[in-house]
C-alpha cells in the first residue's frame, strides 16, 4: 500500500486529489537559543538543525522531501506518520510537525 492509499485510509483524504496531498509528520524539537535540533522518529535518520526552530523545521521539510525521494527511487517503503501522542518528550522538548508534499504520480 502507497503512502498516499494509507494515509487516506487511516485519515480519510485526497486520495485522488490530482495535485497530490501534503502529509504531516510528528517531529521532535530540542535545543537552546541559537541552536535547535529536529527529528522526524517515523524516519529513522531523518534529522535537521537551525539556529531558529523555524530555519531548523525548514531544514526538515527539505530533508524529509530528499528523504522520500530516495525512498521512492529505490523502491523501498516510506512509512505512515505515527501519532504525535506515543512519542515520548524529554524536558525542553517539543513536538512540531514537518509537512511533505507527495505528489499525485506517487500512487
Amino acid at each position: 500500500m502507497t503512502v498516499r492509499e494509507r494515509w487516506a485510509a487511516e485519515f480519510g483524504g485526497s486520495e485522488g486529489r490530482a495535485e497530490g496531498m501534503t502529509v504531516k509528520y510528528p517531529a521532535v524539537i530540542d535545543g537552546e537559543l541559537g541552536a535547535y535540533g529536529v527529528v522526524i522518529p517515523d524516519v529513522p535518520g531523518a534529522l535537521a538543525m537551525g539556529t531558529t526552530v523555524d530555519e531548523a523545521l525548514a531544514d526538515a521539510e527539505d530533508g524529509l522531501a530528499d528523504f522520500y525521494e530516495l525512498f521512492m527511487e529505490r523502491g523501498k517503503e516510506w512509512p505512515s506518520p505515527s501519532d504525535p501522542a506515543s512519542l515520548h518528550l524529554e524536558p525542553g522538548e517539543m513536538i512540531a510537525f514537518v509537512p511533505l508534499r507527495v505528489p499525485a504520480t506517487q500512487t
